[in-house]
C-alpha cells in the first residue's frame, strides 16, 4: 500500500514541476533543475543540460548530454543538439539527435540523427549534402520557370 501511494506522490510531484517548468511564454527558456551547473535532473525547458531531461515539449535546445524524456511535440523551430538517449511519447525533436532515439510517431531531426549532414546520391553522381543538392535543385527550377516566361519588348 505504501509503495503505491509514493509512487502516485512521486508521478503527480514529476507532472506538477513539468507543467510550472514551462508554464511561460514559448521565447523563454527554462526548468526546475536538480543538480550542479546543468549538471543532474531537470524538468522542464532546460536549453542545456547534462543527466536525465524532463519535459512537455523540445524547444529551444542548445544542448543536451544523457536522457531526453518528452511528453508532446516539438516547439515551432527546432534547435540545438540531443546526445544519448531521446525518447518521446509523441516524437523527441531537435537539430541534430546523436545516440538513440525513439518516438511514439515519430523522431524528428532537421539535420542529422547520425550526427552527420543528410547525404543525396542520385545515380552515379557522387554524394553531396542534401543543403547543396536542395539549393542546386531550386536554381534549377527557378532558371527553367524565369525562361518559361513570356519575354517583353
Amino acid at each position: 500500500m505504501k509503495k503505491g501511494m509514493s509512487g502516485s506522490i512521486l508521478l503527480c510531484l514529476s507532472f506538477f514541476f513539468l507543467s510550472q517548468a514551462q508554464d511561460q511564454p514559448q521565447s523563454s527558456v527554462g526548468g526546475f533543475n536538480i543538480g550542479f551547473h546543468n549538471y543532474g535532473i531537470s524538468f522542464g525547458n532546460s536549453s542545456i543540460h547534462r543527466g536525465l531531461r524532463f519535459n512537455w515539449s523540445d524547444d529551444s535546445i542548445e544542448e543536451i548530454n544523457g536522457l531526453n524524456f518528452t511528453l508532446w511535440r516539438p516547439g515551432e523551430e527546432l534547435s540545438g543538439n540531443v546526445h544519448g538517449l531521446a525518447i518521446g511519447i509523441v516524437s523527441p525533436a531537435a537539430d541534430n539527435i546523436g545516440g538513440i532515439a525513439v518516438g511514439g510517431l515519430a523522431v524528428i531531426s532537421k539535420s542529422s540523427v547520425s550526427g552527420k549532414p543528410y547525404q543525396v546520391q542520385c545515380g552515379a553522381q557522387e554524394q553531396i549534402s542534401s543543403a547543396a543538392w536542395m539549393t542546386a535543385q531550386l536554381r534549377n527550377a527557378r532558371a527553367m520557370q524565369r525562361e518559361a516566361l513570356p519575354r517583353t519588348n
